[in-house]
C-alpha cells in the first residue's frame, strides 16, 4: 500500500523518541525537532527506493508526534521545567549572564513563569566575575601598561558580548586590578 511505512508507525516514531531521550536532555519542542528530521529523513531514503513511495499528510504525522511528546510527558520522561532548571543551573555555574540564559532557553523553546523565578534568583555581579575568572580576563601581576590596557578593552569586550550591563563589566574588571 503506497505511503505506508512501518517506520512511521506510532510504535516506531516512540522508540525513536526513547532512544533519544535515553541518550540526550531535550525539551519538548527539541525532541518535536529531532522526530521530524527522522521522518523527513525516512521519507527521502523511502522515495530513493521506490519512486512510486506517497508521503504521509503532514496533519497525521503532526498529530502522531503530538501523541508521541504527550505519552513521553504523561510517563515522565519529558519534563521542560525540569529540564530548563538543569540549563539554568549548567549555564550559570559557568557565568553566562542573565541575557545569554534567556537567548539559550528561548533557542530550546522554553519560555514561562519557573525559568524566570530562577533567573530572578541570579546576581549579575557574581556571574560576571565567575566568567571573567574563568576565561582569565583578569590583568596578569607586573604586565606592562599598555598591555594591560589593550587586554583591559578585550576584556571588557568579552564581557559586554556576554550579555553583562556595562556598569557590573566595568565594575568587574576594576575589581579585579
Amino acid at each position: 500500500m503506497p505511503g505506508k511505512r512501518p517506520d512511521l508507525e506510532p510504535d516506531a516514531l516512540r522508540a525513536l523518541a526513547l532512544r533519544y531521550l535515553g541518550r540526550y536532555a531535550v525539551s519538548a519542542q527539541g525532541l518535536a525537532a529531532y522526530l521530524k528530521r527522522k521522518i523527513r529523513q525516512i521519507e527521502t531514503q523511502a522515495a530513493r527506493e521506490d519512486p512510486s513511495y506517497e508521503k504521509l499528510d503532514p496533519a497525521l504525522l503532526s498529530a502522531r508526534l503530538a501523541q508521541v511528546i504527550e505519552r513521553m510527558k504523561e510517563v515522565q520522561l519529558l519534563d521542560d521545567k525540569t529540564f530548563a532548571q538543569a540549563r539554568v543551573t549548567a549555564l550559570q555555574s559557568k557565568g553566562f549572564s542573565r541575557r545569554r540564559i534567556e537567548a539559550d532557553l528561548a533557542s530550546k523553546g522554553l519560555r514561562d513563569e519557573a525559568t524566570t523565578e530562577t533567573l530572578d534568583a541570579l546576581d549579575p555581579l557574581e556571574q560576571a566575575r565567575l566568567f571573567a575568572r574563568r576565561k582569565r580576563l583578569f590583568p596578569r601581576p607586573g604586565e606592562m601598561p599598555e598591555k594591560a590596557a589593550k587586554r583591559r578593552d578585550k576584556a571588557l569586550a568579552a564581557l559586554l558580548r556576554q550579555g553583562f550591563p556595562y556598569q557590573i563589566a566595568r565594575q568587574v574588571l576594576l575589581e579585579g586590578e
